[in-house]
């Protein structure tokens, strides 16, 4: 680094004069130590299959894999999303069912909330069973859209006034644009969210544009961009269907 500084200063000049650096600073670079990038050679002992905690010797709650999971449980006749809160214990304290490395054979009890307050006591085998039906061929989680109840504006949502714009030749083109709405979906498990537009759009077209006719809100710059194609193309599809029936009827 020294060398190239000097080079440097060789070509282009150095504009700061040593006269002006405090001398203290004014010296060669220091060699790092020899040992500063050695690591700890401190060798962790390795812990045998056999002599290794069970996982019910932990009492850590935060362990319990289950844990603050959200799954559809049955209550009153209705699936229901409720929360894992943790594991039911006996009189002593200690958790309750022993673990089984084949969830099915699982026995461990755990304690789960409702969303009215009300609790209950699952099985692991029935939580995994559950959280296994609930998810795709990638292990994600999804839920049904079943119907968009409302919708509000955060502030951002462009005017009507502002919905257009012209292009150099004077000619008026939409702006595509989703900003500032939300709309409250209620899924298949009961529950309700507000998603932003822009989330919706793309997996449900035609329910969010059904919703915004049903709603007059179809001259909003959000949704007058899109609406009109997504629904003549549901419409194309319809008759195409009713069509092929009819043949299939009439051979």
């Amino acid at each position: 680094m020294t060398r190239v500084d000097v080079g440097i200063r060789s070509k282009i000049g150095d504009p700061v004069k040593d006269k002006d650096v405090d001398e203290n600073l004014i010296c060669d670079f220091l060699l790092p130590p020899v040992d500063l990038f050695v690591e700890d050679d401190v060798v962790k002992p390795v812990v045998e299959e056999s002599t290794k905690q069970d996982a019910d010797d932990y009492t850590k709650e935060s362990y319990y894999e289950y844990l603050t999971a959200q799954i559809l449980l049955p209550q009153g006749g209705e699936m229901t999303k409720a929360k894992v809160t943790g594991r039911n214990r006996d009189a002593e304290g200690l958790p309750m069912g022993r673990r089984n490395r084949n969830p099915l054979l699982d026995s461990r009890l755990y304690e789960v909330e409702f969303p009215d307050g009300s609790t209950d006591a699952f099985t692991a085998n029935i939580i995994a069973e559950n959280m296994f039906s609930q998810v795709d061929d990638e292990g994600l989680a999804y839920s049904i859209l079943d119907e968009v109840v409302d919708h509000r504006t955060n502030g951002h949502a462009l005017s009507k006034d502002d919905g257009y714009f012209e292009d150099r030749n004077g000619k008026r083109h939409p702006r595509r644009t989703t900003k500032g709405w939300e709309l409250e979906v209620e899924w298949r498990d009961g529950t309700t969210t507000w998603v932003p537009l822009k989330d919706l759009k793309e997996p449900n077209p035609v329910e969010v544009a059904e919703y915004a006719v049903a709603n007059k809100l179809a001259e909003e710059p959000a949704f007058a961009w899109w609406i009109r194609k997504v629904l003549r193309r549901r419409d194309q599809i319809i008759k195409k269907a009713n069509s092929r029936n009819w043949s299939c009827t009439h051979k």
